[in-house]
């Protein structure tokens, strides 16, 4: 597959803007969110591009001079505005200039962008920056083991030590909210809170259940003229309750995905 990075009008069906696949890897991971777009490079550093409508000159020289974009971005930036005609804001839509490029500390695996703040995660580190200036914000250290978060200090020894026979392994995912960091890893699904660094949660691979609902989607899917028709097709969900086995069993699975989910107290 060739890398590149493409921006599209779905509706027209027409090509907005584009980097090529010399600056953008094949394989690349992509986010985007509130007018920034973030992909990476093989080495782990994140790249991030800023829509032009969205533009600010005073936010972007506030971005820290260890973020500043490089030589190679500002080139391939004038090199797209050139190409694409960004001449205003007003003919930008869709179109976006070199903000910043963060270098993690050491190397990184899964990244994710929930604005303002990117998470990123290596075997041992999470590492946060704040998109806007580019900073590294928070690093959160020891993951594979963990400190529980717990007032007291005997209990949080004890859970250490139990964590030290479940590691999370190799990362497969990561998920970034305002109060919290997930990381999914094969043997354990963790739950950090940014305020103290420390996990909230801990669920293992190797036990069962891990859940009370299991939920997926409908073996009955949409056939004929309905599936060609449309770019979005409605698909029916089955839920079911997870059986409690009658004797504790191990499992052999993996964390690949998760999901953060704030919730709001309603009256109902």
């Amino acid at each position: 597959m060739a890398g590149g990075l493409f921006v599209t009008d779905l509706q027209e069906d027409r090509e907005l803007w584009s980097l090529p696949d010399s600056h953008v890897r094949p394989y690349a991971h992509c986010e985007y969110g509130e007018g920034f777009v973030i992909f990476d490079y093989v080495d782990g550093s994140k790249e991030v591009w800023r829509h032009v409508p969205d533009w600010n000159d005073e936010e972007a020289a506030a971005v820290t001079p260890e973020a500043m974009p490089t030589t190679r971005q500002l080139r391939a930036s004038r090199t797209a505005a050139e190409k694409y005609q960004t001449d205003s804001a007003e003919s930008a839509r869709g179109h976006f200039r070199a903000w910043a490029l963060l270098r993690p500390p050491d190397t990184t695996r899964a990244f994710r962008f929930s604005y303002p703040t990117l998470g990123a995660v290596g075997w041992g580190n999470i590492y946060l920056w704040d998109v806007r200036t580019g900073a590294l914000i928070q690093t959160i250290e020891q993951i594979q083991l963990g400190l529980y978060n717990d007032d007291d200090e005997a209990q949080e020894q004890t859970a250490a030590i139990a964590t030290a026979l479940n590691f999370l392994g190799d990362i497969n995912y990561i998920e970034v909210s305002e109060k919290y960091v997930m990381v999914c890893g094969i043997h354990s699904l963790r739950v950090f809170s940014r305020a103290t660094g420390k996990y909230v949660l801990d669920v293992s691979s190797s036990e069962h259940p891990l859940a009370a609902w299991h939920l997926s989607l409908s073996p009955n899917r949409p056939t004929g003229e309905a599936w060609k028709s449309s770019s979005l097709v409605s698909q029916e969900v089955v839920c079911r309750r997870v059986p409690m086995p009658e004797s504790p069993e191990v499992i052999i699975d993996e964390f690949v995905a998760g999901k953060l989910f704030t919730c709001v107290d309603q009256d109902w």
